[in-house]
């Protein structure tokens, strides 16, 4: 199993790796089996931990159980955690955006940076006061996706719309129009989704170019991350939407 074995949690690189766990900086630290693979095949993994052997070309360290509980911050933790460098952020250059105002679940903002991977949404900035991205709940939950996009967190607002100039800016707001009447081709595209009990400010409400209301029965609103897939999934190529107009 290598050459080097931590048993002790008191161990002076297992407390590091724990406190990066719990306040992820340059450094993060990722945990399982999908996760760890996803950091290596991205380029940011720089050496793994696990409790069992593992095949791998990185620095690799074992670890006992008790050391993996001291690090990992989920409840039944898989056997294999990395440390891993945090993507840098790059200037936003894709058609299709998705701005988050202060988004405060992390396991609702995982769920939108896997649902913005699956549907071309290239680029993520988030506003001061959103979750972290690379946090352990938001990580676990973007399911290793928050490494294949470019994720620009801690903004202004006017430094996000600095950032967004040229593209149409797309609301979810309940006093807005019908989602399914609003126009499909509307070229470069930021989707703005809000706090889950505030909404989106009043500020970029102002700004937006299009404010849209998802139809629904029985309900007169939709969890955050739901919202952001259907709105995702209908604009993920306006080429090939049936409705487009």
């Amino acid at each position: 199993m290598g050459n080097k074995i931590i048993t002790s949690v008191n161990n002076e690189e297992i407390k590091t790796l724990a406190k990066i766990a719990g306040n992820p900086s340059d450094e993060i630290v990722v945990e399982g089996y999908h996760m760890v693979e996803e950091a290596v095949r991205a380029g940011l993994a720089k050496r793994i931990y696990s409790v069992k052997d593992y095949r791998t070309s990185l620095p690799f360290t074992a670890v006992s159980e008790g050391v993996l509980r001291k690090v990992c911050r989920s409840k039944t933790p898989e056997g294999i955690f990395a440390l891993a460098d945090k993507p840098v952020a790059k200037p936003v250059a894709s058609d299709r955006v998705l701005l988050l105002d202060r988004v405060q679940d992390p396991g609702n903002l995982g769920t939108l940076i896997r649902t913005a991977l699956s549907f071309g949404f290239m680029d993520v900035l988030a506003i001061e006061g959103t979750a972290k991205a690379f946090s352990g709940k938001a990580l676990m939950a973007s399911q290793g996706a928050c490494f294949h996009l470019n994720i620009v967190e801690g903004l202004s607002e006017e430094r996000a719309l600095d950032l967004l100039e040229g593209r149409t800016l797309l609301s979810a707001e309940l006093n807005g129009e019908p989602f399914s009447e609003a126009p499909r081709d509307i070229g470069r595209l930021a989707v703005v989704l809000g706090n889950e009990g505030r909404g989106i400010s009043r500020s970029l409400l102002e700004r937006s170019g299009l404010r849209v209301r998802i139809e629904m029965d029985n309900l007169d609103s939709l969890n955050v991350a739901v919202a952001g897939g259907i709105i995702m999934y209908a604009y993920r190529g306006v080429e090939n939407f049936p409705n487009r107009k």
